[in-house]
């Protein structure tokens, strides 16, 4: 089987996962929610733990399900078909950092809570940015007699306002990268909402005391570490979104007409829709290349991984931020309103287009290696 084909098992992950959404993320639910603030649902976050999601890149053996990158994928792409708002991806990631970079006691400790999604460990690392490149936070450790201290700040930290845990980066006296595991209690917060209605937070830690066996040392930073991973599930995420857009673009013009015909029937419209459709190929192309890369037995060198995964990440900043600028500008005035949800997915593609790299910093980094 082809790659590019999904298993009976994957189209089984989609269906069911779809079907959930439907119930829990249906639009006027969600927007009523956006209008009372609500920003998170627990009943809707254990729906989705009940289904399996938080185990899916979990090993059997800490209670998850041991599934691939690519199965992973597919069930972002219905949720950002259906715009979910809870931290998934973050939670995702950090099970990932546990299970590739912890050590096997902390695996134990923390793997099976993440699996059920009781315990929501998201990890904390600056996001880069056109004016600069650095990947690790200005937090510090200190070594101390029962463990630990861990201070300083961490910004916009996707996920953080609705985290049990954090898995933050700090730099030792001597100058090694630690990764630290704190309980959300520990650390003040400012939390704020994007304009996509998803929740980030900037953290401060005072001295944190942390044990020694919820630390350990980090060969690279955790951005570059997670990286791949994450663009491959944002990827996933922007091909369900993609695919919603282009198919209300396509119902909407069949229904609005202009000069006695629905506008679905001029030949311009259609070059667009063309072009719209493109676009989401090509996307869903290259995340299904990253995922087979991640997935394979003998993956590429750090290196080759971190170039595509650039490349990755700047097809879905140009493609996916021009499939719903067009969606907009084909729904006219309609297309801007809060009471439609085709603003909602221009709102949130704006977002992934900063999100782990927007278009300079991506090509300022291709260029490094």
């Amino acid at each position: 089987m082809s790659p590019f084909e999904r298993t009976s098992e994957q189209l089984l992950f989609h269906d069911s996962f779809h079907k959930l959404c439907q119930s829990h993320y249906e639009f006027s639910k969600r927007a009523k929610r956006i209008d009372q603030k609500q920003y998170w649902d627990q009943d809707a976050w254990q729906a989705l733990s009940e289904m399996g999601l938080f185990g899916l890149c979990i090993p059997e053996e800490y209670g998850g399900l041991g599934r691939s990158m690519a199965d992973c994928a597919c069930v972002m792409d219905t949720l950002g078909h259906h715009l979910v708002l809870e931290p998934v991806i973050p939670c995702l990631l950090g099970g990932m950092a546990i299970h590739h970079l912890a050590t096997e006691s902390l695996k134990k400790h923390l793997l099976p809570d993440m699996a059920s999604g009781s315990c929501r460990l998201v990890c904390g690392f600056r996001q880069p940015d056109a004016l600069s490149l650095a990947h690790a936070s200005n937090l510090k450790a200190k070594k101390t007699a029962k463990g630990w201290e861990v201070s300083g700040r961490c910004d916009q930290i996707w996920g953080a306002t609705h985290a049990t845990h954090l898995l933050l980066e700090a730099l030792d006296e001597q100058g090694q990268r630690r990764a630290f595991v704190l309980e959300a209690h520990q650390v003040s917060r400012q939390d704020y909402v994007c304009i996509d209605d998803s929740c980030m937070a900037d953290v401060v830690c005072k001295s944190v005391k942390v044990l020694p066996e919820h630390s350990f040392v980090l060969e690279d930073s955790l951005y570059h570490s997670l990286y791949p991973r994450a663009v491959c599930l944002l990827a996933a995420e922007a091909v369900g979104m993609a695919t919603a857009l282009n198919q209300k673009t396509r119902d909407y013009t069949k229904q609005r007409e202009q000069f006695g015909k629905p506008i679905s029937k001029f030949q311009v419209l259609q070059h667009r829709m063309v072009e719209m459709f493109l676009a989401e190929e090509q996307i869903r192309s290259m995340g299904l290349g990253l995922s087979c890369m991640l997935d394979h037995a003998q993956p590429p060198h750090p290196d080759e991984l971190m170039i595509f995964s650039q490349q990755v990440k700047l097809c879905i900043n140009q493609h996916l931020q021009m499939i719903a600028e067009t969606a907009t500008q084909l729904h006219g005035g309609m297309g801007v309103s809060d009471e439609l949800d085709i603003a909602h997915y221009l709102r949130r593609a704006t977002c992934i287009r900063v999100l782990f790299g927007d278009h300079e910093s991506c090509l300022a980094a291709m260029l490094s290696y």
